[in-house]
């Protein structure tokens, strides 16, 4: 914490939340420190952090009892995928209530982040990643249908489109592996073909490892819903 923390002024605001409600805007806070690339956290950090956390507050009172289905239908599916891949598999916590300045819920797996951030998975792993990330789409078909789709998983869905990209313009496609004028025009529709390939590819894998764990599913989205954490 900065030593100039106004704690009164944090106070003004977080009257009447509870441990685990301050103990989110102390994560957000510290979120916002490391994306500013800074060592202390700041009052201004404090104070958009509580505002982040009372909106969420406020959208858990507001969601139905089929919201929250949805939502912990969203973020299961995506863990008991991800459970399944070795770089994913070890997740720390899988939450349905608005934290951390998430509107929906949260998943979280523990693993090596320089792999994800510096571009160094291999083959398979860009693979797993893209089918977790289209795991909330297929569940949405698996549990409500193709006729009753929603848009809660559009920003998992458009994550995976564009890691399907990096995986045929970074040298992992079979199909165009390096090759040094991707950008030539008469190319770009077959890395968008064989980028589609690959999405339609990982979302069958998604529905199939979905459905093989049908019932750890409904135990999971069962015990979210109960405990709305």
């Amino acid at each position: 914490m900065a030593e100039d923390v106004d704690y009164m002024a944090v106070a003004s605001i977080t009257d009447g939340m509870v441990g685990a409600e301050l103990a989110n805007i102390i994560e957000i806070a510290a979120i916002n420190m490391m994306r500013d690339g800074r060592t202390e956290i700041t009052t201004d950090d404090l104070l958009q952090a509580a505002q982040i956390e009372e909106r969420g507050m406020l959208d858990r009172k507001e969601r139905s009892p089929e919201m929250w289905k949805q939502v912990a239908i969203n973020e299961a599916s995506m863990a008991v995928v991800a459970v399944n891949f070795p770089d994913l598999k070890n997740i720390e916590f899988v939450t349905i209530a608005p934290r951390a300045g998430r509107e929906l819920g949260y998943v979280r797996a523990k693993m090596d982040r320089m792999k994800f951030k510096k571009g160094l998975l291999s083959r398979q792993s860009l693979l797993d990643h893209i089918t977790v990330q289209l795991a909330p789409r297929a569940a949405d078909e698996l549990w409500y249908g193709e006729d009753q789709l929603s848009t809660i998983w559009a920003e998992t869905a458009d994550n995976a489109r564009l890691a399907a990209r990096t995986f045929v313009l970074g040298g992992l496609s079979e199909n165009h592996y390096g090759l040094s004028y991707f950008w030539v025009a008469d190319r770009l529709n077959g890395i968008d073909e064989e980028a589609l390939q690959i999405l339609n590819i990982c979302y069958e894998r998604a529905k199939e490892i979905l459905q093989e764990n049908r019932k750890l599913m409904d135990a999971v989205v069962d015990e979210l819903v109960q405990k709305k954490v």
